[in-house]
């Protein structure tokens, strides 16, 4: 059990030649601990070096034995980084974002089986920079809460995107001010999208926190300033 798991143990993992990052850390239905990190993170997050050996994603399968069963390397062609990992009915979804040429960052899905083999990779390429930032099961399919990049401004606005099982896109909203938005984490309650996001004017200013609700179809509800 979990409770088991003494404070005083310690587990390096590393992964990769140069700095290895941790993102992500779950349990899975075996009581089993899976890590997510970046294998040679110094590029995150733009990851915009053709020089420098590429960054790539890495999932280890731990047991609280501090053994590691399994791990697994989701390496591409460009740079590529892992940013929250989700358990589903029969496995898990990755969230991220990829490097590709002629599009930039890009949103990137993986879902895999309850092995860690993969089941299905789906990108989501738009012009400009995009930031995976977490995705969750709901009745009609998933939902991606994403970073994306205004190209007629340079500024950020936050993107939700429905897409079914898989991955064909169900509906897209995207929130937008004048001022630039960090989405941070979103949940989903009931029949409510709550997204937690940073917005700021620029980047010498001090950033405000904002609360997020939507309806499960993307409608706007309430945003709340948290102050």
């Amino acid at each position: 059990m979990l409770k088991d798991l003494k404070l005083t143990q310690q587990l390096k993992v590393s992964e990769g030649q140069e700095t290895t990052i941790p993102t992500d850390l779950i349990v899975d239905n075996n009581e089993a601990l899976i890590m997510s990190s970046i294998a040679n993170g110094f590029h995150y997050k733009d990851g915009h070096s053709y020089e420098s050996e590429k960054a790539y994603g890495h999932l280890a399968l731990l047991t609280l034995k501090d053994s590691i069963l399994y791990d697994l390397k989701l390496i591409g062609s460009q740079h590529l980084f892992i940013n929250d990992l989700e358990l589903t009915d029969g496995g898990l979804i990755v969230t991220g974002t990829i490097q590709q040429e002629g599009t930039g960052m890009d949103i990137l899905l993986v879902t895999l089986d309850d092995t860690l083999g993969v089941k299905k990779e789906i990108k989501l390429d738009t012009p400009g920079t995009q930031e995976g930032i977490k995705t969750l099961s709901y009745d009609e399919g998933y939902l991606t809460l994403a970073s994306a990049e205004n190209t007629s401004n340079g500024s950020m606005q936050i993107k939700l995107i429905a897409h079914n099982y898989e991955g064909a896109m169900l509906w897209e909203k995207t929130i937008t001010e004048s001022s630039n938005y960090e989405a941070k984490d979103f949940l989903i309650l009931k029949d409510k999208i709550y997204i937690i996001a940073n917005k700021h004017d620029n980047k010498t200013e001090s950033s405000q926190a904002e609360l997020i609700l939507l309806s499960l179809k993307g409608d706007d509800l309430q945003r709340l300033q948290l102050k």
